[in-house]
C-alpha cells in the first residue's frame, strides 16, 4: 500500500519481491505516478501472472488528481488495474492491455503539460484544486509536508 511517491515505491518493491519469488498478493496504490515504461509494465504483469496474482495491482486514481499523469505517455506507462473515481462514490475499473497500457476506457483527462501543472498547483492552490484531489482519498487527507515531525 502506498500513496503518491509511496505508491511508486511500493510498485517498484512489488516487482522486486515478485521476481525474487516472494509472494506479493495485493498491491494497492493511491495517486501514484507511473514508475516505468511499457517494458516495465509488461514485466510487472508477467511477474504477477507467475504468482497467479490478477490484477497485478489496484491503482486508485481520483478525478482531478494530476500526479498520476505526470510525465509523458511516450516515456511512462502505468501498471494495471486502474480504478478511476469520478467522485467519492462513482468509480470505473479501466481497461488495460499489453498493447495499450494507458487505457482510454475511463476517459481520464490528462493535463497538456503535467509537470508544469503540478508546479502551478503547488504554488497557487495548496489548499484546494488539484493538490486537494491528490492529497484526499476516501475522505482521508495526507499531508504534503510533515509539519509535526520532531527529530
Amino acid at each position: 500500500v502506498g500513496h503518491s511517491l509511496g505508491g511508486a515505491m511500493a510498485t517498484l518493491a512489488a516487482l522486486d519481491l515478485r521476481t525474487r519469488g516472494i509472494l506479493v498478493d495485493n498491491l494497492w496504490t493511491f495517486g501514484s505516478p507511473a514508475v516505468g515504461n511499457k517494458a516495465f509494465a509488461v514485466a510487472f504483469v508477467a511477474a504477477s501472472a507467475h504468482q497467479h496474482v490478477h490484477p497485478a495491482s489496484w491503482r486508485i486514481v481520483n478525478s482531478g488528481d494530476i500526479v498520476p499523469y505526470a510525465g509523458s505517455e511516450d516515456l511512462f506507462a502505468h501498471v494495471p488495474a486502474t480504478v478511476y473515481y469520478k467522485d467519492h462514490s462513482n468509480y470505473e475499473v479501466c481497461d488495460w492491455s499489453l498493447e495499450h497500457p494507458e487505457s482510454r476506457s475511463c476517459n481520464i483527462p490528462r493535463p497538456l503539460n503535467p509537470g508544469l501543472e503540478i508546479v502551478k498547483a503547488a504554488i497557487t492552490t495548496i489548499g484546494g484544486g488539484s493538490i486537494a484531489n491528490h492529497t484526499n482519498y476516501f475522505n482521508l487527507t495526507t499531508r504534503i509536508w510533515p509539519q509535526d515531525c520532531v527529530t
